[in-house]
């Protein structure tokens, strides 16, 4: 071959490259998840994101993704769409293929996604569905796998925009997770009298904290029928009172008012001083007491809602703390507002209320703190104190002759 004609192939190759369309970046399927340390008992969401593995953003109007997981540990509940406004998604049936997603419960499934307006994969990732679990089984390391191929029509694929058999599929993720024994963070069921003040206690185990900067809030949310104002106290300086002391030499909390105005259903602010623990530790038993006061007029029942806080007061995901590394479930509780010697708040004081009352009986015992009577919560004893005075005695038996209903005791 001459140099001239050289020099021509080198030219051609040249243009041809230049005339030949860009390499299409790979859309890599990644799993997400806020914690891969989760409570049993727990609901657990997992995120579908597509990536670009260059960074530059890819287009693509479809997935399959075919995913797999340890059904004796999780329970696979429902997918979510991503915000973005999908033709179609879910989990399409295929009883006359694969049969892969004839049952949502055996471990394997396959989820689509198809839309005539292209989305695109960026570095950062676009997010796809998000997959919610239930872990119903303790597990030192369990995994969402996706996979490429669950039979011969269930193949994992991530379509272009060009061509409507364009692959531009990239890695597939699977993600690791723990799923330990339940760890529960809990308020306490109240009943108070209308008119009064009264105290809901956080207590329980918050488990394997090795970050400190963890918040606590509670809310009151009322019920249907319930009338009059119930609400934390909004009284300088803080009414928020820690109990014990959660980790020894670890540093103690520090208690916050959030009932003021333009709210006074949130409250329990319980924040660390900073502290880094050397290892992770845990905490069981009471944590901090939080005064509630009812106007006298109120009666019926409010969930006391315990949960995390993420800086918006509220996230819908509150199944769990969203501390990290932390396991800990969070359980609400009942507020029960009652007219005084309404102790089983029927509305009518009556013989079963006696009962409680007899049970409660102390005798006069004088000023005292705490109360006399027992904090239990059953019996109520602090309903049959009519007087206030911390006992449950004579005074408070004629009260309760005087609003009794039915046959005198």
């Amino acid at each position: 071959m001459t140099t001239g004609s050289v020099k021509f192939v080198a030219m051609a190759i040249c243009l041809l490259g230049m005339l030949a369309p860009p390499a299409l970046a790979a859309v890599d399927l990644v799993l997400r998840t806020e914690s891969q340390l989760v409570p049993v008992g727990a609901r657990l969401w997992i995120e579908l994101y597509a990536v670009s593995d260059d960074g530059t953003g890819q287009e693509f109007s479809a997935a399959d993704v075919g995913f797999t997981w340890d059904p004796t540990v999780l329970t696979l509940v429902d997918a979510v769409p991503g915000s973005h406004p999908w033709s179609m998604f879910g989990f399409i049936p295929d009883s006359g293929l694969d049969g892969i997603n004839d049952s949502l419960t055996d471990g394997d499934a396959r989820y689509t996604v198809l839309s005539f307006t292209p989305a695109t994969a960026d570095g950062d990732g676009f997010l796809v569905a998000t997959f919610q679990f239930d872990a119903i089984a303790t597990s030192d390391v369990t995994e969402v796998i996706i996979e490429p191929s669950l039979g011969q029509y269930s193949v994992t694929r991530v379509f272009g925009t060009e061509d409507p058999n364009e692959n531009v599929t990239g890695s597939l993720g699977v993600i690791g997770l723990t799923v330990a024994s339940e760890a529960v963070l809990s308020v306490s069921d109240v009943t108070m009298v209308a008119g009064r003040n009264a105290t809901a206690v956080a207590s329980g185990e918050i488990v394997d904290e090795d970050t400190f900067g963890v918040t606590v809030l509670l809310k009151l949310v009322p019920r249907a029928g319930a009338i009059g104002t119930v609400e934390f106290t909004p009284a300088p300086p803080p009414d928020i009172f820690q109990i014990g002391d959660p980790w020894p030499s670890a540093g103690a909390y520090t208690v916050y008012d959030t009932d003021n105005a333009p709210s006074a259903v949130f409250n329990g602010f319980i924040d660390d001083n900073g502290t880094q623990v050397h290892e992770p530790s845990t905490f069981v038993g009471e944590v901090a007491g939080f005064p509630i006061v009812a106007s006298g007029d109120a009666l019926g029942e409010w969930d006391i809602r315990l949960m995390y806080f993420d800086g918006a007061l509220e996230k819908p995901r509150v199944m769990w703390s969203s501390w990290e590394d932390v396991l800990t479930t969070m359980r609400h509780g009942v507020l029960k507002v009652v007219k005084a010697g309404d102790g089983d708040g029927s509305t009518s004081i009556d013989t079963r209320d006696f009962a409680e009352l007899q049970a409660c009986f102390t005798g006069p015992a004088g000023p005292v703190d705490p109360p006399a009577y027992s904090q239990a919560p059953a019996p109520p004893c602090g309903v049959y104190d009519f007087d206030g005075d911390g006992d449950i005695d004579a005074d408070d038996y004629v009260s309760f002759e005087a609003v009794l209903i039915g046959p005198s005791p």
